[in-house]
């Protein structure tokens, strides 16, 4: 008998893997601290939302802007953002796309394409 080390997706500690996303059925998303803190978001985040596109970006708040509170999620490193509202303004059910989905990093924001995948869990 052969014995292999396991890794989940995320690596030791089921931690996010950078560029990926986790989405909820109930529209939570769990992200990577790295790709946070690589587009300058700290612990509040703005939302956008592109209607045509069928896209969500987050970004880091401009002074004028409240943001919303990140979460943090000890056990599994990942940080935490309520994406429900947004895709329910599009017209999206977030129970429909739940599952690991890509990320395209810019320099200021960080851009959640879903307008053509509907994942159900795919990696």
């Amino acid at each position: 008998m052969a014995y292999e080390v396991f890794n989940p997706i995320g690596g030791p500690g089921g931690g996010i893997p950078r560029g990926k996303l986790s989405l909820s059925a109930r529209g939570m998303a769990r992200l990577c601290k790295a790709d946070l803190a690589a587009v300058g978001i700290a612990d509040r985040v703005t939302i956008l939302v592109d209607r045509d596109a069928r896209s969500i970006a987050l970004r880091e708040p401009l002074e004028i802007e409240q943001g919303q509170t990140i979460g943090v999620e000890g056990k599994q490193g990942g940080h935490t953002v309520w994406l429900a509202g947004a895709m329910k303004s599009m017209g999206l059910k977030p129970a429909d796309f739940h599952g690991w989905h890509d990320l395209k990093i810019s320099e200021d924001r960080i851009e959640l394409r879903i307008g053509k995948c509907g994942s159900k869990g795919r990696r």
